[in-house]
């Protein structure tokens, strides 16, 4: 039987509103997937023109033909403290024993720097910031101190800042060289790279700290963080805290603290 006038207008309502609703399911998934699209694209364009990995461990980090000779900082007294690496006093081992008895570095941190170009424009290294995040009294523990040598230059290009000032002063020497020089700056062409040391000592202060490269990309200027695996550095000053050295099987104190 033929549809009435009536049922007919309505199942073409019907079939236009289904054609509404499809397109605009179209236009809404092409929507979607442009926005992906642009998300995607803007985390590819948005990734940094450098990239920074770092060393801690002053043990294994050369200071030319000397050694460091680290100390670490623990909340704990001569009596509680574990036996160094191997029941010896020496610094082979000992960041890496200290970091897992939670130690913090005591005097001074020594951080190696590796900054690469990894994008296909040259990068422009103009400066470096150190940022103390936090600044407290030095906490009060016993430190532990290993033998060591040093008084050579710096094999690398060095930063040594005082984070006892406000703002920090950092001073900058070349490689191979005692005499501090004002300049932070050198031009990285893509895969190129440079290792630098940075040395954040305090007499004052248990600090929290972190620090930035500043460099220019195509005439942009760009902030690289330098971080703690993304947490910031703690140094520790040795003021108020009892020094030990190992010795005839146990830790025996051998100096008073630093103080200024």
């Amino acid at each position: 039987m033929p549809a009435s006038p009536e049922k007919g207008r309505l199942l073409g309502l019907r079939r236009r509103l289904l054609a509404v609703v499809a397109g605009a399911v179209v236009l809404v998934g092409g929507a979607i997937v442009t926005a992906t699209t642009n998300l995607v694209f803007s985390a590819a364009t948005a990734s940094s023109p450098v990239e920074i990995t770092i060393e801690t461990n002053s043990d294994e980090i050369s200071l030319g033909p000397s050694i460091a000779g680290g100390e670490y900082w623990f909340a704990a007294t001569p009596r509680t403290l574990p036996a160094p690496p191997g029941k010896l006093d020496s610094c082979i081992g000992r960041y890496t024993w200290a970091q897992g008895l939670h130690g913090v570095d005591a005097g001074q941190s020594l951080v190696r720097v590796n900054v690469a170009a990894v994008s296909a424009k040259p990068v422009t290294i103009t400066g470096f910031q150190l940022h103390v995040l936090k600044r407290s009294s030095p906490l009060a523990g016993v430190v532990a101190s290993c033998g060591g040598r040093g008084g050579s230059p710096f094999e690398t290009r060095s930063l040594i800042s005082n984070l006892d000032e406000e703002p920090v002063r950092t001073e900058s020497y070349p490689a191979g060289s005692q005499q501090p020089d004002p300049t932070f700056a050198f031009t990285l062409k893509p895969g190129e790279s440079q290792v630098f040391d940075v040395v954040a000592r305090t007499f004052t202060c248990f600090c929290e700290w972190d620090a930035t490269i500043e460099g220019v990309v195509e005439g942009h200027t760009r902030a690289f963080p330098i971080t703690d695996n993304g947490k910031p550095f703690a140094t520790n000053a040795s003021s108020g805290s009892t020094i030990v050295r190992y010795q005839r099987s146990r830790w025996v104190e051998v100096r008073s603290p630093a103080t200024r």
